[in-house]
């Protein structure tokens, strides 16, 4: 009696076994074979994205994937977004999700709708593209947009490739001489500048179909503090030449070359002062992050100590960054450059460095108040640190500029 009850506990054991194996084969297969779980007409019911699978979306931008959700999507042979088809080669397909990207393409027709279709039928939702803006937001490229005449520029954009930007049809105008790129990229447009233009030139960019002005003009003066050729609000000297060596990059700029500071004292021989409002260039009170600091620099010898210290003394406290080494260093790495280069400083790198700020003191400015827009507060460059050194630092177009919106 024994021996048959353990014949027959086994045989059961087998049996569950094996109805296990089916059942999880049956799941595996439905898994790996999505139509084993389709039986009518497709049905779409949300459309979400792979980060965030449980908030249904009603738009997505060019470029960014999304996931349908439905019923009977396993038939699915072919999907449009604004009658744009997506590579089905390249879409994962269940039957409850499809997964794919927004063509990065403009559409000639805006239907605002994905439709789906296959041999079961079609389902569509409405749905919004957001058409991502063609942007020629500024320059790259050493010295930006000093760069000088028969060198290099390089203008910064994006989506060039959507509005149909190529290096044959495209044309660089600089106020009324037109030039061609010798290099465009999605992003980039490489164009030779052309000899004799004046300050606040407008670069206008054209493929014939679409026409844009880039946001920052050549050599432009609208945000620039100190330029070295008009004039500098000053009680003590400062060397400006224009030339020869090195050759300028706009005209005039400052000179520092020989022995300066020490025993933390202010350099006489290079510093000044602007008592200009900042609302005077541009800038509104609100998040420093929308600003940058910039100027062009030539440093042929290593520079080691004794920073260009930017200096501004707001009503909410004085507050300052230590050129080349940071907020409050007055030393450190050798810095030298092969050249002009343009130099960029995040305002929100400024700290405030002097007891007028209270508790802010040692603290990275965070805003600009109305009150440091509109008073006559001075805004200082002079060269200060603990050791007499030698150093050769040339410099121009100070300037305060909004950050590229890139969006």
């Amino acid at each position: 009696m024994k021996r048959s009850f353990n014949k027959i506990f086994f045989s059961l054991a087998a049996l569950s076994l094996m109805t296990s194996v089916f059942i999880t084969g049956c799941r595996k297969e439905d898994e790996e074979n999505p139509s084993a779980n389709c039986n009518g007409s497709p049905a779409i019911s949300s459309v979400t994205t792979p980060t965030n699978r449980k908030a249904d979306i009603k738009g997505a931008k060019l470029d960014d994937w999304v996931i349908l959700k439905g019923t009977n999507l396993c038939s699915i042979s072919k999907i449009t977004v604004n009658n744009i088809e997506v590579s089905i080669k390249e879409a994962y397909v269940t039957g409850n999700e499809i997964t794919f990207k927004i063509p990065k393409e403009v559409p000639k027709e805006v239907t605002n709708q994905i439709v789906v279709s296959g041999s079961d039928g079609q389902a569509k939702v409405d749905f919004t593209v957001y058409m991502a803006p063609l942007l020629l937001y500024g320059y790259g490229g050493p010295t930006e947009e000093f760069t000088p005449a028969g060198q290099n520029l390089i203008i910064k954009a994006k989506n060039l490739d959507l509005y149909g930007f190529t290096q044959a049809n495209t044309t660089v105008k600089f106020g009324a001489v037109e030039a061609k790129p010798t290099k465009l990229t999605a992003e980039e447009i490489h164009v030779v500048v052309p000899a004799n233009l004046g300050e606040n030139t407008a670069v206008v960019v054209s493929n014939g179909a679409t026409t844009q002005e880039v946001a920052v003009k050549y050599k432009d003066m609208r945000h620039v503090i100190y330029s070295m050729d008009n004039g500098i609000s000053s009680w003590t000297g400062i060397g400006v030449v224009n030339g020869p060596t090195p050759a300028p990059i706009d005209r005039n700029y400052a000179v520092a070359a020989g022995a300066y500071a020490g025993e933390w004292s202010w350099s006489e021989i290079f510093h000044f002062a602007n008592n200009q409002p900042l609302k005077n260039y541009g800038i509104t009170a609100g998040d420093v992050k929308r600003y940058q600091v910039k100027f062009e620099i030539n440093v042929p010898k290593d520079w080691t100590s004794n920073p260009l210290r930017i200096w501004y003394r707001p009503a909410q406290g004085t507050w300052n960054y230590n050129f080349p080494w940071g907020a409050d260093a007055s030393s450190g790495a050798a810095f030298k450059t092969s050249g002009w280069q343009t130099v960029t400083i995040p305002l929100s790198d400024f700290m405030f460095s002097e007891g007028d700020a209270g508790d802010k003191k040692g603290t990275k400015v965070k805003e600009l108040l109305e009150s440091d827009l509109i008073d006559y507060k001075e805004v200082r460059i002079f060269i200060q640190g603990p050791d007499k050194k030698e150093m050769t630092v040339y410099w121009d177009n100070f300037r305060i500029v909004p950050v590229p919106v890139l969006e």
